[in-house]
């Protein structure tokens, strides 16, 4: 058992949830782009010090994307996803100690919590005002999609191409919470998801049906469409290694 490899996966994971979930507590609901440039460059910045011990996944679809098209073994997808979500539950768990949520609040109420109940348009046109969930699972299965794929492609070669290749994918990263935030709060990511979920718990336990454990009951959204783009991802590569190979 390599302890170096999941040692470094597990610290890498759990700096970079500690970036995203704690800006998505302490800037406002409506700061993508505070949300998105530490989103991204938290990823380029810790990718660069940490993808050559373990590839620096920091994410469950990206390595079901890995595990798919046989670049780590299943052990390893078991172990890394293992890793991946404990590391953000201590993360949540940092934030929540830090913050200490109280009834009423904004995002210190939501604890950084993705949720797809918000406003996309803010005079009417909203898509998912009545909280339907079947807009923002497209839009976290394709952009999630994006992101695995470009990672895919981009860390083929390894050594120096694949740093590098950690830059493109902090940039389409940042993109894609540029385009899906105020949709699907742009989470790509269930390890990202699942604490503060749990830890939201506490600020939603109300006499209200319809807010009571609100952020918990969206959660397997932000499981499910992660692992579905991951999944096409690699389905996707495949197609794209083929059609090069044709090519040539």
């Amino acid at each position: 058992m390599d302890y170096k490899k999941y040692s470094a996966e597990f610290i890498a994971t759990f700096v970079f949830m500690l970036m995203v979930i704690g800006a998505s507590v302490v800037t406002s609901s409506a700061d993508w782009i505070t949300y998105g440039v530490v989103y991204g460059g938290g990823f380029i910045a810790l990718y660069f010090l940490f993808s050559v011990v373990s590839g620096c996944h920091m994410n469950p679809a990206v390595s079901l994307g890995m595990a798919i098209n046989k670049r780590i073994d299943w052990i390893d997808f078991a172990i890394y996803v293992i890793l991946q979500v404990l590391a953000g539950l201590l993360a949540a768990l940092i934030v929540f100690l830090a913050f200490k949520p109280v009834v009423g609040g904004t995002a210190v109420e939501a604890m950084g919590a993705s949720n797809y109940n918000t406003n996309f348009f803010q005079n009417g046109g909203n898509f998912i005002k009545d909280g339907k969930w079947y807009f923002p699972f497209i839009v976290e299965v394709v952009m999630t999609a994006l992101i695995v794929m470009t990672f895919l492609q981009g860390t083929k070669k390894g050594g120096t191409a694949a740093k590098k290749a950690g830059v493109f994918i902090g940039l389409v990263i940042i993109v894609a919470v540029f385009f899906a935030f105020r949709i699907s709060s742009a989470s790509f990511n269930p390890a990202r998801s699942i604490g503060p979920a749990i830890f939201s718990v506490p600020a939603t336990i109300t006499d209200k049906p319809e807010t009571k454990y609100f952020y918990f009951n969206q959660l397997w959204l932000f499981v499910l469409a992660p692992m579905i783009g991951g999944a096409a991802a690699a389905f996707l590569d495949r197609l794209l290694d083929k059609g090069k190979e044709s090519a040539e």
